[in-house]
């Protein structure tokens, strides 16, 4: 068996759809022929020669040595890491299908395998820093070998991913943090300020996802902007409008439009914004979403570059953690938030 790193997307674009689908998709686009029908390497390479034509040799071997893993080399019962874009988590999978060709379906979706997602939302501070290397590969798709890091995983998940305590780490108790994570039992282990960080905001995620949906996520929004010097107004339909939210202060208008926990920042919502930007003469305009932008608006982001904001909630709880001594009583009753503070030595 083998443990594959697979990314879905730059801006994890594609993530919602490869959790919700139970597969993991190749997501070159134009790429639809069936890459069951190649023998040989050098038959991939020739085609997406054709297929990219601007794209120089490295480039199309590298992307060649990626795609022939999916299609060829993957097999039933390997296991999938699929790192997140938006938080400090790892999600993990097992494959449980052979290779699938899709010519006619969305692009760029055309090929894939499936995949059974038995531990979603691992924060990265479970593993070691040798681990948390591999994970940010630069590869859309590797296999994951050094440092004996398949064994390691597995036995991490056998062991409700926590690490258990080894007489070494008995006598080291000092250098050490006991922390529990959400849905998880107590890991022991020593870590660094920047495991602190990670974890301390994978919480946090965790603890807004399981609390604020739909309405109360509007609130939690509003409550962050009030503590950043706006003037806010809740619009009462705001479907009719496409805005949840009116805010000014003394330099700006601003319109925020506000997506559930369930969808994914698309091109419609973006499209509705800017309209309702117009409609109230706002000179900027803020789309929050709990899930990842799609492609298509990723594509549309530079454009926007000067008079549009996005906040998924990786970039929400950022902003709620800046400005959190701002905010209401109530807010902060509702997300009891402590600092912590840790020794930086500098060698």
């Amino acid at each position: 068996m083998a443990l594959w790193l697979v990314r879905a997307g730059k801006l994890g674009e594609h993530e919602t759809k490869f959790l919700d689908d139970g597969r993991i998709y190749l997501t070159w686009k134009n790429l639809t022929q069936n890459l069951s029908n190649l023998s040989e390497k050098k038959d991939l390479y020739e085609l997406l020669n054709n297929t990219f034509p601007d794209k120089r040799l490295a480039q199309i071997r590298n992307w060649g040595g990626q795609i022939w893993s999916i299609a060829n080399e993957m097999k039933i019962g390997d296991w999938i890491a699929l790192p997140s874009k938006t938080s400090s988590v790892i999600h993990f999978g097992e494959v449980t299908s052979d290779y699938v060709n899709m010519p006619q379906a969305e692009e760029p979706y055309y090929h894939y395998r499936s995949v059974k997602w038995f531990d979603k939302n691992i924060p990265k501070a479970v593993f070691d820093q040798d681990i948390i290397n591999s994970f940010r590969a630069l590869s859309t798709i590797c296999q994951i070998k050094r440092n004996d890091a398949e064994n390691r995983i597995r036995q991490l998940a056998q062991n409700n991913w926590t690490i258990p305590q080894t007489q070494e780490t008995q006598i080291s108790q000092n250098s050490q943090k006991e922390t529990t994570i959400p849905n998880h039992s107590t890991i022991t282990k020593p870590i660094d300020t920047s495991d602190v960080v990670e974890l301390g905001k994978a919480q946090i995620i965790t603890f807004i996802s399981q609390n604020f949906a739909n309405d109360e996520l509007k609130i939690l929004v509003d409550a962050i902007l009030k503590a950043q010097s706006y003037s806010t107004i809740i619009t009462p339909i705001p479907e009719k409008e496409g805005v949840d939210i009116l805010a000014q202060n003394s330099n700006e208008k601003l319109c925020v439009q506000i997506q559930n926990n369930i969808q994914n920042i698309n091109r419609l919502s973006l499209y509705q914004l800017m309209g309702a930007m117009q409609n109230f003469n706002a000179q900027k305009g803020l789309l929050v979403s709990w899930n990842e932008v799609t492609i298509q608006v990723s594509d549309e982001i530079p454009n926007q570059a000067f008079n549009l904001e996005i906040w998924d909630k990786n970039t929400l709880v950022d902003k709620l953690i800046e400005c959190y001594n701002e905010l209401s009583d109530d807010i902060k009753t509702q997300i009891p938030l402590k600092r912590s503070w840790s020794l930086s030595l500098v060698s």
